[in-house]
């Protein structure tokens, strides 16, 4: 009988890198580790799309989806068509244990190819077959927005989960069959069905024929500015709704969050609300990240433990309580956060409360920095 940690490590064979996703022993939520690896039916492995010893990756088609409905499900299996029909070899479906699933399949490329070639050309091709697919997956799916192919896939270092739990569902991520219904992929996802069995992913060698049309407006590395930020959408309950943080977050940063790309002058703010508000240090705003945020960007442990921890650092080092100022004008983010945060806040609260709230506010940031009330200044005492 196969196991979903059989199935885990053939899926994982060969991978450049690898990051795991571990649950947490006391107390609710989980934590990422390069070193703490957990087993794949109590947390998740990822792996990335780059082999180790060769230069080939994993052409991931991921179509992600505000939720897993049948729409995706339709829209794969045209794909999967496509993939075969044009490249003539046998994907691998993969859903995601969560809201989307996966088409994969290895593809190799000559050894004097560079990584952001490589990428660049894999994006290429999954945008070539979006267009050659048939009208109906264009109509169900569209090619970088959602719901559709997802092209943060195709940058570097990027990261796949295996065929294991999905923490953030409690569900897992599994291989379905092609003829597999709407149902059934749903209680693959929940291990209620036997586990089909995969020996190995099917190679493809890249070919620059294959590519027909390329993807020139990509927004991979575009970050949403302020004024692009998309509205809160009611009928889209996101990972964190349920969180007490961000149920406690102004609107303007609750958008912040559930966005995919995000400009860095939109992710410093945040950052440094949790720090304030929130009193959270840089590894609990980590995790909290990847646990709750929709950001695409975030792969990279070290880097983004370093930029938060930069901006934990900055805000400590800038001694804003000293300054003479209103409380109102006091706090280290953006006129641009602070008018919208302390208006919407101002209207349930009233004024009044609010300055009292932020004083208090203040007072807790200081006692964490092992402060005294009294070293803010008079201004704001």
């Amino acid at each position: 009988m196969t196991t979903i940690s059989q199935l885990n490590l053939t899926f994982c064979e060969g991978a450049d890198e690898m990051r795991y996703v571990v649950p947490k022993e006391k107390e609710d939520g989980f934590y990422f580790s390069n070193d703490d690896i957990p087993l794949p039916d109590v947390g998740s492995w990822l792996r990335s799309i780059k082999y180790k010893d060769e230069n080939a990756y994993l052409f991931v088609l991921d179509i992600d989806a505000k939720k897993f409905d049948r729409n995706v499900l339709i829209a794969a299996r045209g794909l999967h068509d496509t993939i075969r029909n044009y490249l003539h070899v046998e994907p691998v479906l993969k859903a995601s244990g969560s809201k989307g699933v996966q088409i994969i399949f290895k593809l190799n490329f000559d050894e004097n190819v560079e990584e952001h070639i490589a990428l660049k050309n894999m994006e290429n091709l999954a945008y070539t077959l979006y267009k050659i697919t048939t009208p109906e997956v264009r109509k169900r799916i569209r090619f970088d927005e959602k719901p559709g192919i997802d092209c943060a896939m195709f940058t570097k270092r990027r990261m796949l989960r295996s065929f294991c739990k999905h923490l953030g569902s409690n569900m897992f991520s599994v291989p379905y069959k092609y003829e597999d219904d709407f149902n059934t992929v749903k209680k693959r996802m929940n291990l209620e069905v036997p586990l089909i069995s995969f020996d190995t992913f099917p190679e493809v060698q890249y070919n620059d024929e294959y590519v027909i049309y390329e993807y020139t407006t990509s927004t991979n590395d575009i970050g949403v500015l302020l004024e692009e930020l998309p509205d809160l959408d009611p009928e889209n309950k996101k990972v964190a709704a349920d969180n007490k943080k961000y149920q406690r977050m102004p609107t303007i940063l609750k958008r912040v969050v559930d966005c995919d790309h995000v400009d860095h002058s939109l992710k410093w703010p945040l950052i440094s609300y949790l720090h304030i508000w929130e009193r959270m240090q840089p590894k609990e705003i980590a995790e909290w990240l990847w646990q709750y945020s929709g950001w695409k960007d975030l792969s990279n442990v070290k880097i983004t433990m370093y930029q938060i921890t930069w901006t934990c650092n900055w805000v400590d080092k800038q001694e804003w309580w000293k300054q003479d100022k209103s409380i109102r004008y006091l706090f280290p983010l953006p006129d641009s956060f602070l008018e919208p945060m302390f208006q919407e806040r101002a209207l349930k609260i009233g004024w009044s409360n609010l300055y009292q709230e932020l004083r208090y506010t203040l007072t807790r940031y200081l006692s964490m920095l092992g402060l005294e009330p009294s070293e803010a200044s008079q201004t704001v005492q």
